[in-house]
């Protein structure tokens, strides 16, 4: 049996406001000697796969008519029922239950483990000090884990921490069962993390605190440098590095949800969908005829169109919509589910993929909703939602992590 090793001479284990000295000496002994990044296009780093929350994976062309197991991989005793996004990058997949766990992308063998216990996915951050990226995990505190869990011994990784923050007395609350814990969002070296009463920015290589503002609304969207994050009925906007904060729009009604794409915000209400320019203007709304909610599902955006789960006259439904006007492109008599947790869409080149409420995740075609493939197992419990890399689709339930390809 191989005892836990020392820390490595002259590593530092940083907590929030760090030396940076530490860091960078550090940073001289990761694994790789090649700089490694998750901003690959082949990669979902994060929650909802970017730091905009587009949920689209271009250029990737996931599974289209059929798909086949390529591996599952057991977690058994590590996770509870909940099923939070699985995310990629670099050739792992990171995903939670009783603690974090990585796992060969290709192969499905586990790479390390640490027993933190998180709600939210992690976020995949680019750490400028160091070889390797960060994994960032949010909670009662928030941690800073090297990406490919130290040096190896032996073929055993250690799980190494670079930074840590202090605990917290503020725990994640949950609705309808559900959690409601804000997943950490990566951008340009920068995670933004929402809790303990604050939204907060901490540089990605030490856990250094950039800026904290009040505390918003559900996950933020960020673009070319600016944090859009929702308050009760406005959105606000904050300078990702210094924390500026201006109001962009108000929206007269509850706010649930927000994107970044790259011409228009979509915001999404209780009852609608809000475009709004990035100058502030209101572009339009869609709500749907009858008595109708959106949702507890982010939308997707992807060339020009909006996809979003719409409960209308207690009858759910997916819908397409163009993302200049509102209008219409298709709807389908479709159920998006999590098991009360938040569930996102997943887009890739041709494809819709979706977990629903029965247990099984569907294949839709994004040019008519036509649904072309299910997949369905004999857990009854919910799927997570899926991520999709590098032409495989990866999603999580009844404590099995799975690789679908095309069949």
């Amino acid at each position: 049996m191989v005892s836990d090793p020392p820390s490595p001479p002259r590593r530092a284990v940083l907590t929030a406001g760090g030396g940076l000295l530490g860091t960078a000496l550090a940073g001289r002994l990761a694994l790789s000697t090649e700089r490694a990044s998750p901003d690959r296009d082949d990669d979902w780093p994060m929650d909802r796969r970017d730091p905009g929350g587009t949920s689209y994976a271009r250029g990737v062309a996931g599974p289209r008519d059929d798909v086949a197991v390529r591996w599952t991989h057991s977690l058994d005793g590590r996770t509870g029922l909940l099923a939070p996004t699985p995310v990629v990058a670099d050739g792992t997949v990171y995903v939670v239950g009783d603690g974090l766990t990585a796992v060969d992308a290709a192969g499905g063998t586990e790479r390390f483990h640490h027993p933190n216990s998180p709600i939210a996915p992690p976020a995949v951050a680019t750490a400028t000090a160091y070889k390797t990226p960060t994994v960032v995990l949010a909670g009662n505190r928030t941690l800073g884990l090297h990406a490919r869990g130290g040096p190896s011994l032996f073929g055993w990784r250690p799980a190494m921490t670079r930074w840590t923050t202090t605990p917290h007395d503020d725990e994640p609350s949950f609705s309808f069962g559900g959690p409601t814990e804000t997943p950490p969002v990566a951008a340009d070296g920068t995670v933004l993390v929402d809790s303990a009463g604050a939204l907060t920015a901490f540089d990605a290589s030490s856990g250094a605190v950039r800026w904290q503002a009040d505390r918003t609304q559900r996950r933020p969207a960020v673009r070319d440098g600016t944090v859009y994050a929702l308050g009760l009925e406005s959105l606000y906007g904050f300078d990702l590095t210094r924390g500026d904060r201006t109001t962009v729009a108000t929206v007269d009604r509850g706010l649930r949800s927000v994107t970044a794409a790259p011409d228009r915000l979509v915001v999404g209400t209780y009852e609608s969908l809000v475009s709004i320019s990035y100058d502030g203007i209101i572009e339009w709304e869609y709500a749907p005829d009858g008595e109708a909610s959106l949702e507890e599902v982010a939308p997707a955006v992807a060339d020009g169109v909006v996809y979003a789960s719409f409960a209308v006259d207690e009858t759910q439904r997916l819908l397409a919509l163009d993302a200049t006007d509102g209008t219409t492109l298709w709807e389908a008599p479709l159920a998006v589910d999590q098991g009360g947790g938040r569930a996102a869409l997943a887009v890739s080149e041709a494809m819709l993929y979706v977990p629903t409420p029965d247990g099984g995740l569907v294949g839709v075609d994004r040019a008519d909703g036509r649904v072309r493939w299910r997949f369905e197992t004999d857990t009854a419990y919910p799927w997570s939602s899926v991520a999709v890399a590098d032409g495989l689709l990866y999603a999580f339930a009844d404590r099995t992590l799975y690789a679908l390809e095309a069949a």
